[in-house]
């Protein structure tokens, strides 16, 4: 590789120069490493939450474009965060500490920490019960907790903890329409669903040829599309009551 000089004004020059010519100066406020995570707060749509691997949750007013604050309670990157679907001011963050932590933005000393068995690779709030959410690990785990038993000087225990898949746990979601029903996806290459009405129950797995998958959701205007995105440079879609094990539990609600 060859060697360039400097330039004057540059800003150091290499990469940081070229990303100031295209974006323009970074704003002093901005994280020091990549962003891993974004969330915008359905009741405030000028309000998003990032998370980065500099260990750092900033929320942000996008019509000031202003830092309103930048939170440290998580010891290693982060890796999810996602606002409350009810109350607008609670956040729920996961880490690669292998901690959760739901904090009212607008206070940083009521964080609430919840422990988990891996690092933290997705959160998702359960839309029908927002007290509820559940993480995904690397270790393919999807553990559930319910924000209002932290406290008292004890460590929360879970709710449930379910072996999903044979790979990370690379992302879950609930249904935003069917409030027992939760997607995973995984490295494994799989997406599973799992009604969660009584015990955890699989109630179908599918291979979407993409590879390993990284990004999954719900369609939240239409609650029976699925999307993932995978290592293979796809997105792929699944109409989840082509399933008959799902079209049974839910195909009438």
């Amino acid at each position: 590789k060859k060697k360039h000089p400097k330039k004057r004004g540059g800003g150091g020059g290499g990469n940081r120069g070229l990303k100031e010519a295209i974006y323009g100066k970074m704003k002093k406020t901005s994280h020091k490493m990549g962003v891993m995570t974004l969330s915008w707060n359905t009741h405030n749509r000028t309000h998003l939450a990032s998370g980065s691997a500099d260990r750092t949750i900033k929320c942000w007013d996008l019509n000031n474009q202003n830092c309103l604050n930048t939170y440290t309670h998580h010891k290693n990157k982060v890796q999810s965060v996602e606002w409350n679907p009810k109350e607008p001011f609670f956040l729920l963050s996961g880490g690669y500490d292998e901690q959760c932590a739901c904090v009212d933005v607008r206070d940083q000393k009521s964080v609430k920490f919840f422990p988990v068995d891996g690092e933290v690779q997705d959160v998702s709030w359960n839309p029908a019960n927002p007290a509820i959410f559940v993480a995904s690990t690397d270790k393919g785990l999807l553990i559930f907790h319910d924000v209002r038993k932290s406290g008292g000087g004890k460590k929360p225990k879970p709710l449930c903890t379910i072996g999903a898949h044979d790979g990370e746990a690379s992302s879950v979601a609930f249904n935003p329409k069917y409030p027992h029903l939760v997607a995973s996806a995984s490295t494994d290459e799989t997406v599973k669903l799992w009604d969660l009405q009584s015990k955890p129950v699989c109630l179908d797995r599918k291979d979407l040829k993409i590879g390993q998958i990284f990004s999954m959701a719900f369609n939240k205007e239409d609650a029976d599309i699925l999307g993932a995105g995978g290592n293979q440079g796809k997105v792929a879609v699944w109409d989840i009551m082509t399933s008959r094990a799902v079209a049974a539990k839910h195909g009438k609600s």
